[in-house]
């Protein structure tokens, strides 16, 4: 039986994680070129270069710290919230490359 024990904690401790796993939220990654940041509605506009949500679209930012090295006509790399994109919704980037 001693043999088997750390077995079948493995085998439990999946059991319980495996829901979490499952339903966990995914953050997708961007690219893209800033065009204007707005200080006053925290939000920031971005030229998205990237396939997955491409063209001009504007992001909420969760504070003033994040986003801080976004620079106006540079390139930038960042997550977002949600693992898909829409033109309809407006979403909060979570963390930029580099910060």
């Amino acid at each position: 039986m001693k043999t088997k024990l750390p077995l079948l904690i493995i085998c439990f401790s999946f059991m319980l994680l495996h829901p979490l796993l499952t339903f966990a939220d995914d953050e997708l990654y961007l690219c893209g070129i800033v065009q204007k940041k707005d200080r006053e509605k925290n939000t920031v506009t971005i030229e998205v270069i990237s396939l997955s949500c491409p063209g001009t679209q504007a992001f909420k930012l969760p504070d003033r710290q994040v986003g801080r090295s976004l620079k106006i006509d540079e390139h930038a790399c960042f997550f977002i919230d949600s693992n898909q994109c829409t033109n309809t919704t407006m979403y909060t980037i979570t963390k930029v490359e580099g910060e």
